[in-house]
């Protein structure tokens, strides 16, 4: 069994100061959500016992500290957050291609990335089309396969949503 949840960055600032997309933090409201979510999540899956072992990020400076409040929420050091590059501006393709790459010893993963590739994903593991995922909404996608190469439609489902503004799952 492959458990993987995919979060979207939390809300980030639109200050015009800065002039480059991948430098713009958090915002008040993503460095108020993003911890929320992050322990409401750990609550969420303490009782199974099945906790994430390692987490993807994006190296932009929201999504790495979106990455960084949910490590903590699971007690993972700062080495268990593993940056990828190709998570920036990511394709669908890119994404998945991430996911596939995976250590395959881990069972339990979080990655943490950018719109528009976290809705498409989700709408691709999804029985029904998923319009859109807001800032630091969390995917739970699992599937009974034991490699992260096989983590893919039909052999994967989406069967949890949680974002900010609701406490309903899909």
């Amino acid at each position: 069994m492959k458990i993987l949840y995919i979060i979207r960055h939390a809300k980030a600032t639109s200050d015009p100061a800065y002039h480059w997309d991948f430098e713009r933090p958090l915002d008040s409201r993503g460095e108020e959500e993003a911890p929320v979510m992050a322990n409401r999540l750990a609550h969420a899956i303490s009782n199974d016992g099945l906790e994430p072992e390692i987490i993807v990020s994006s190296p932009a400076v929201r999504t790495l500290a979106t990455a960084r409040f949910f490590a903590s929420a699971f007690d993972l050091l700062e080495t268990d957050v593993v940056q990828i590059k190709d998570l920036y501006d990511a394709s669908l393709h890119d994404l998945l291609k991430t996911i596939h790459g995976l250590p395959p010893e881990k069972n339990i993963a979080i990655l943490v990335g950018h719109n528009p590739s976290v809705t498409l994903t989700a709408s691709l593991f999804s029985e029904s089309h998923i319009e859109h995922v807001p800032t630091c909404g969390v995917l739970k996608i699992a599937g009974s396969i034991e490699s992260w190469k096989d983590f893919k439609p039909g052999k994967a489902t989406l069967i949890e949503f949680y974002s900010p503004k609701s406490h309903n799952h899909i």
